[in-house]
């Protein structure tokens, strides 16, 4: 599994995004090793925090919430269509359209039992596939 954080900095090194500074979560002090990549992922509005003023940058990020930052990244507009999955009632709301656009465009895909698992930890092998594809297919 990977951190909210680590997968800031790939996100944030994959696309070449600038280190900024961010002040607003109070988990993300300025000596803090990610400092610099949660502020740039910040900055290019990858990620929202968590609530309360936290980004929860130790904490295991969820299938669900990496695609959201990964969505985030393309800057393309959501596929609206109905998914396939077997457990969807299981993906939070906000997250519905990031899944259904990158299921669609083939960055994400689910089990073999047709499942997405979107509260399932992110591991570093799912989190490399997500990346590499995004960088390397071409993905309107």
């Amino acid at each position: 599994s990977i951190t909210r954080a680590e997968f800031a900095k790939m996100m944030v090194g994959a696309f070449g995004i600038e280190d900024a500074t961010y002040d607003g979560f109070v988990d993300v002090k300025a000596d803090d090793w990610y400092y610099p990549y949660v502020g740039a992922a910040y900055a290019a509005g990858l990620i929202q925090g968590t609530g309360n003023g936290m980004f929860g940058a130790n904490d295991v990020i969820s299938r669900q919430d990496a695609v959201v930052i990964a969505f985030r990244a393309l800057k393309i507009e959501a596929v609206k269509s109905d998914l396939t999955f077997k457990d969807k009632e299981q993906i939070a709301d906000y997250a519905l359209d990031a899944v259904a656009t990158l299921s669609n465009t083939g960055v994400v895909s689910g089990n073999e039992n047709q499942e997405f698992l979107p509260n399932n930890n992110l591991n570093r092998a799912e989190a490399a596939k997500i990346i590499y594809t995004l960088l390397t297919k071409e993905v309107k």
